[in-house]
């Protein structure tokens, strides 16, 4: 039987981007568009909100920090599945948002991944606003010793059971 492959669009965190390793660890999904950004340019978040406007069949969002933000309100906004590693939920230096469109009803897959030791995006506060807010959430995964910076063999790891958990949803 052939693999499926996806449509993956990762949104990196504020003044960072994905790296080959971690591209390489996803195009074994599918097709990987993961564009940089300057998130701090006014009226940036609404441009990328606006690419929005075609979504391919199979899209997953990816998104680390303040992409992980962008991901998760993308996500719930499309009903698209997301992995999401220590979004920035609350946490962000930049003062332009997105509308958030908490839905209950929404069913997409949504995993998260947390570091105990995030030095930039606390855990605990992170927890509360999921429980409050991302009703659709499937999972949450608190990696005790992770802090922000996501190391390669936690991101393969989290990615692989993501897709894993899509294929038998």
């Amino acid at each position: 039987m052939r693999k499926k492959l996806y449509n993956i669009k990762y949104f990196h965190g504020l003044d960072s981007f994905l790296s080959e390793e971690k591209r390489a660890i996803l195009e074994t999904f599918g097709k990987v568009t993961a564009p940089v950004f300057n998130y701090k340019e006014p009226g940036a978040l609404q441009s990328i909100n606006d690419s929005f406007d075609e979504i391919l069949p199979d899209t997953i969002l990816i998104g680390s920090s303040f992409g992980g933000y962008i991901a998760s309100v993308t996500s719930t906004a499309y009903d698209i599945p997301c992995l999401l590693f220590n979004p920035a939920l609350k946490y962000r230096e930049v003062e332009e948002t997105l509308q958030e469109p908490f839905d209950p009803n929404i069913k997409s897959l949504s995993y998260i991944v947390l570091g105990r030791k995030d030095e930039i995006i606390n855990c605990d506060e992170n927890l509360s606003l999921i429980d409050k807010y991302y009703k659709a959430v499937t999972k949450v995964i608190i990696e005790e010793n992770m802090s922000h910076r996501i190391p390669v063999d936690i991101f393969k790891k989290h990615v692989e059971l993501f897709f894993k958990k899509l294929h038998t949803k």
